[in-house]
């Protein structure tokens, strides 16, 4: 398992585009794919999880990715959830 703390840049809520961004880049992996923080989990390959994302969750979470590119998926993912 591979764990980073992350920060969402840009704008919250998530908007549609950047979650579409998000959920094909995070489904080109296999491993499993979570943000984790505030008490919540949101599955990273989940459209309706991510624009859960709002205001009141603030904008730090931990990535979390665990399967067999989990490497490869947390940089790839982190430079994207980098970006504003």
């Amino acid at each position: 398992m591979q764990r980073r703390s992350v920060r969402i840049a840009g704008t919250l809520p998530m908007t549609r585009d950047r979650v579409i961004r998000l959920v094909s880049a995070s489904n080109l992996f296999s491993c499993h794919v979570l943000l984790e923080g505030d008490n919540l989990t949101i599955n990273g390959k989940s459209m309706l999880g991510l624009l859960s994302i709002n205001r009141s969750t603030g904008r730090d979470f931990d990535l979390v990715c665990e399967g067999e590119d989990e490497v490869e998926a947390l940089e790839s993912l982190t430079r994207l959830l980098d970006e504003a």
